[in-house]
């Protein structure tokens, strides 16, 4: 089941063609002699009638279209893969946006207002152990903070960690609720600058759900593979999705060179 939809955002702002219909429309109605029982009515209708068009069949100067949503990577894991659940937003407007981003790291014991919170339960509703309840160390932790800007077509996809919410001990069906908050901006003149003025709050709200299957130890360690060999590659432009997944679900294999 998904509850997350397109939300539409819509900003009048008067033109300068606008202005001129109202003033028009002033000298019209000044000019009309209302004290005509039935011809009164009529140009009183047409003239009011006249007046909402100019209000609102102007062009929108500012417009925020978007879709947010979460979804899994799979319907299926091995148990002791990563897991992983990826938030998606989408520019369906005409207008650019921006919002602030970081490292998708959750910081133990820290929710940010803006970033996802989860709560996984097994079939029959009972929510699993959540292993970063306590606080630990500084609550930026070691995240990387800036800021994406999302023009009009423009897909943006983050790739969070289950395993920081829950921990996956068994196989079995289980049950994810994922929900965001996102503050859109626009974006400033400088990098990364992004006005002070919200232009909309991307809400998205979601229940998802993943099957957990037996694995094998030779299944696991080749699951691993890749983000070994991410820490490992000096030329790897972005190694943080790999640290992530490496010191949330250490395994003894990790350290056979």
């Amino acid at each position: 089941m998904c509850l997350g939809a397109e939300v539409h955002h819509q900003n009048f702002l008067p033109d300068a063609n606008q202005g001129g219909l109202l003033a028009e429309l002033s000298i019209m109605m000044e000019g009309m002699d209302l004290g005509q029982s039935l011809g009164g009515t009529r140009n009183l209708t047409l003239a009011l009638g006249l007046l909402f068009v100019a209000l609102y069949a102007a062009p929108a100067q500012a417009q925020v279209n978007y879709t947010v949503l979460f979804e899994m990577e799979k319907p299926q894991y091995l148990l002791g893969e990563p897991i992983f659940c990826r938030f998606i937003i989408r520019n369906t407007g005409s207008k650019v946006f921006a919002f602030r981003y970081r490292t998708p790291t959750r910081v133990l014991g820290t929710d940010y207002d803006q970033e996802p919170r989860f709560r996984v339960t097994d079939v029959r509703g009972r929510p699993l152990y959540d292993p970063g309840r306590q606080p630990c160390g500084n609550p930026q932790g070691t995240t990387v903070y800036g800021s994406v800007t999302l023009p009009p077509g423009q897909v943006h996809t983050e790739r969070w960690l289950l395993d920081q919410w829950a921990v996956f001990a068994t196989p079995g069906r289980y049950h994810v609720r994922g929900e965001r908050r996102l503050e859109l901006r626009e974006p400033g003149s400088q990098v990364g600058d992004l006005s002070e003025k919200a232009l909309a709050f991307a809400q998205a709200i979601d229940e998802l759900s993943l099957d957990v299957v037996p694995s094998t130890h030779a299944q696991i360690v080749a699951a691993y593979q890749p983000y070994l060999a991410a820490v490992e590659n000096l030329k790897e432009p972005d190694p943080s999705e790999a640290v992530v997944v490496l010191t949330s679900l250490p395994h003894p294999f990790f350290l056979i060179s």
